[in-house]
């Protein structure tokens, strides 16, 4: 379908007119659909739809078009109605005429919508499968926003109040809670995504890099002038009066402490504002240097801070699991799992929802096209 359809080119003067014509008419074959915007897709859909009513290979109450926002479903519906009827009023055939008639009178039945709604609906049909309450209630974005927020507010109080070993172990690594609701709001985010604690590591030693960023810093605090010249300190120098008191202040062989100086330090901003004598110096130590040292520790760090993540995601599933609410991931996982996991359940969903029509394919994620697969597949009987 490479070119644009006009009311002066019809549809069946186009080259790719075959191909628009298998959309119709190839009713018992799966065919995805690649064309440019403007090529009339949707508008091809929607001829499908109305073809397999009029044929009476599937009744409307079976008939499923899952789209990507509400807005386009509430666009497409309307325009299966407005194509049923029209095709109502052009058919002739007696029979096809009472299967659009009947179409039109239980449309309503007819799925058209985004594929969180068709999640909810496979759901909603099999609730004890899925292992949900059957009066689960959905979550929008902002809902589900707010509700992980105050999950996250929860869990952090709840460590403070039962002196959790897991908040004990990130004060020992000088990481701050307040440093970590955007980590959970990602791992919530994706939470058909595992969340890999891994084997510890040693920590670090920093003996070395410890060395050569004091040498630097002695170096450096001889080019920071005594008091603030009128415009105020730079960038570098800022940094390296910060680094200088940290030193003074912290530990000289914690590396909790050491990774302080060294963040301090890691700004591209602060390189660009060295004095043009230091200014290779400091970038070989930001790469040789700061840059490993800051990588390693994050390693070492890295299954502490997946084991409060991982326990924060899991409070926050549990206490929605026992709400009876559901985010719009909670609808995917769940439908694919129920689809996936009990084969007498997919069996009859498939038969109560073929065909799916889907409506921009190419924007589905891997879970998404994963329940979309399980019911547009071969039969399961068979």
């Amino acid at each position: 379908m490479p070119k644009r359809t006009t009311e002066a080119q019809p549809a069946e003067s186009l080259p790719d007119a075959a191909a628009r014509a298998a959309i119709r008419e190839d009713l018992g074959t799966t065919i995805l659909v690649e064309a440019a915007a403007g090529t009339g897709k949707t508008a091809s859909l929607v001829d499908r739809m109305v073809a397999l009513v009029a044929t009476g290979r599937t009744t409307v109450d079976r008939l499923s078009a899952v789209t990507f926002t509400v807005r386009a479903a509430a666009q497409l519906k309307q325009r299966f109605q407005n194509a049923l009827e029209s095709a109502l009023r052009g058919e002739r055939n007696e029979q096809a005429r009472e299967r659009l008639a009947e179409a039109l009178g239980h449309l309503d039945s007819c799925f058209v919508g985004t594929i969180h709604a068709f999640g909810a609906r496979l759901l909603r049909e099999r609730p004890v499968e899925a292992g949900v309450d059957p009066g689960f209630a959905e979550m929008d974005d902002p809902e589900d926003g707010a509700a992980r927020r105050a999950a996250w507010d929860g869990f952090a109080e709840e460590l403070f109040l039962t002196a959790d070993p897991l908040l004990a172990r990130l004060i020992e690594l000088q990481i701050k809670l307040n440093d970590l609701p955007e980590s959970f709001k990602t791992v919530c985010e994706n939470s058909d995504v595992e969340i890999p604690i891994g084997a510890r590591v040693p920590e670090p030693d920093f003996s070395a890099a410890r060395r050569e960023v004091e040498a630097f810093l002695e170096r450096a605090a001889a080019t920071v002038p005594g008091e603030a010249p009128p415009g105020g300190w730079n960038e570098f120098e800022h940094a390296i009066r910060r680094a200088g008191r940290l030193r003074q202040l912290l530990q000289a062989e914690s590396g909790a402490d050491f990774v302080q100086i060294l963040r301090v330090l890691r700004s591209g901003a602060v390189q660009k504002a060295a004095p043009a004598p230091l200014r290779k110096t400091f970038e070989r130590l930001r790469e040789d240097v700061i840059k490993p040292a800051l990588a390693s520790w994050g390693e070492y760090v890295y299954p502490d801070v997946c084991a409060v993540l991982a326990e924060a995601r899991e409070r926050y599933r549990a206490w929605r699991r026992r709400e009876g609410r559901t985010n719009f991931q909670d609808l995917l996982l769940c439908a694919r799992d129920l689809l996936r996991d009990h084969p007498d359940v997919r069996t009859a969903l498939f038969k109560r929802f073929t065909p799916v029509l889907v409506d921009e394919f190419q924007d589905t994620d891997p879970i998404q096209a994963e329940i979309l697969f399980y019911l547009t597949g071969s039969d399961p009987e068979e």
